[in-house]
């Protein structure tokens, strides 16, 4: 469990340095990614961003386990469809969250 948390806040910070990064080249501050059309500090801008870090990093923490890891915990598992859903239940809050982008 400490390896998912670990490369969960190492994700995080990638990503939130990426999108320190892109705010400094796009507009010429650090929170520039924040920024909307009118030169304002917009909610929905820090709210999208926010969601993202924290949905990214997490699949990024979760996909980053050892694989050897994984496999032996499935080895041990008498049923193999309980853990099968859990790539399911990823992909579902990814798709969930595309369609909330959209709107």
């Amino acid at each position: 469990m400490t390896a998912i948390f670990a490369w969960w806040g190492g994700s995080a910070a990638a990503l939130i340095a990426l999108g320190l990064l892109i705010g400094l080249i796009a507009t010429g501050q650090l929170l520039g990614l924040l920024i909307d059309t009118r030169g304002r500090h917009s909610l929905t801008h820090m709210q999208l961003s926010l969601w993202t870090i924290v949905i990214l990093s997490l699949v990024a923490g979760v996909r980053r386990l050892p694989k050897h890891r994984a496999c032996s915990v499935r080895k041990r598992c008498a049923n193999f469809r309980k853990h099968a859903k859990h790539d399911c239940a990823i992909r579902q809050a990814l798709a969930s969250y595309s369609l909330g982008i959209g709107n």
